[in-house]
């Protein structure tokens, strides 16, 4: 079975708990706590998208993840986090957070995307979902 976590967020009174199966985090260097889950501002509620998909060379398409940074941040991403399966690093789940879900939408189906993850290597169709 899976990992646990469970995050409350006592000023809006919310608790959100996640469970993770077969997902490592791929980053360099030292591993800081990540908060999963939602973000709720009191003012400025971001919305999460999830994306999943397959790639066939997971160092080739993370260095075209990685200088597609300024495009994503200009569409309105404040954070991505990008995370392989245990048993697959080619199965890649990434996490955005974005100033709205109609900022997410609009990068998620811009053509720059499509391009980028073309030439990246994406080998499957990306399943989008969104948490608030």
């Amino acid at each position: 079975m899976g990992k646990q976590k469970t995050t409350s967020d006592a000023d809006n009174n919310t608790t959100t708990q996640v469970t993770l199966v077969g997902i490592t985090k791929k980053k360099r260097g030292r591993r800081k706590p990540t908060r999963v889950g939602t973000n709720n501002l009191k003012n400025n509620k971001m919305v999460t998208n999830y994306v999943r998909h397959n790639v066939a060379d997971f160092k080739k398409w993370k260095a075209a993840f990685d200088q597609h940074d300024a495009t994503r941040k200009q569409y309105g991403c404040k954070r991505s986090e990008v995370f392989t399966n245990v048993q697959d690093q080619n199965d890649v789940l990434i996490v955005l957070e974005w100033e709205s879900k109609e900022h997410a939408a609009k990068f998620d189906a811009s053509a720059n995307l499509k391009e980028t993850m073309q030439n990246a290597g994406v080998t499957s169709i990306p399943e989008f979902s969104f948490a608030e």
